[in-house]
């Protein structure tokens, strides 16, 4: 397993290659970029734009640079390991001997998974590049908002969300998690792929995950 350390700006993973920074982002099937990327010994050819977005664009909208937005058309065909208490990024497979097993399946090239968030099955995207998780304003009906964010969704640019807590299960976990309702287009767009949302970076902080394409598992709280 290919391993390296990352940085995090405002929820986005920023992996420092030696001579590229990439922005993991397991919700994009396309990796977009001005150049190729060197991974594991083996040279991949990336977009110059998804959903005519370029990387200058992503630029400005995440709020910083990088070299190269790492999409799932590598990440798919290596797996991928992510510690977020040491910072940790890898990619490979690991013997499945740790950690809690979900099944998923790829909607659009994306990982997909199923788990229960305030007493209701969510079907989710698995989202790295999103800051924080999204459903559908009828799962935070009854809850009171803490405050507003701002995040942006290519092909869609920018939006704002007031973020509400409410309680989830992750890897066997019972958790609180901030979740955000995306406006009615996006949400309209994730219903036609089968989903409810999207599970994002914050859910799991101070944890692990594994993503294995060749199991179809995610594994939270798995260990290299």
């Amino acid at each position: 397993m290919n391993t390296y350390h990352y940085t995090e700006h405002e929820g986005h993973m920023l992996i420092d290659s030696g001579s590229q920074l990439w922005l993991l982002d397991t919700g994009a099937p396309a990796s977009v970029g001005n150049a190729p990327l060197t991974l594991a010994g083996n040279t991949h050819a990336v977009a110059d734009n998804y959903l005519g977005v370029s990387i200058n664009d992503l630029n400005e909208a995440v709020g910083t640079y990088f070299d190269v937005l790492l999409g799932m058309d590598i990440i798919g065909s290596t797996g991928l390991f992510v510690d977020t208490a040491s910072k940790q990024v890898g990619f490979g497979e690991l013997p499945a001997t740790t950690g809690h097993p979900l099944w998923v399946e790829l909607v659009m090239g994306v990982p997909t998974l199923e788990m229960n968030i305030s007493g209701t099955t969510q079907r989710l995207f698995f989202d790295t590049g999103a800051k924080i998780t999204y459903l559908p304003a009828s799962a935070v009906r009854g809850f009171r908002p803490l405050h507003e964010v701002e995040d942006f969704y290519p092909g869609f640019g920018p939006f704002k969300s007031c973020v509400y807590q409410l309680p989830a299960d992750i890897g066997r976990r019972h958790v609180v998690i901030d979740v955000g309702v995306l406006p009615e287009t996006l949400e309209s767009r994730l219903l036609m792929a089968g989903t409810n949302g999207i599970l994002g970076n914050s859910a799991w902080q101070g944890r692990s995950v594994h993503y294995s394409p060749a199991n179809r598992t995610l594994r939270f709280d798995a260990a290299l």
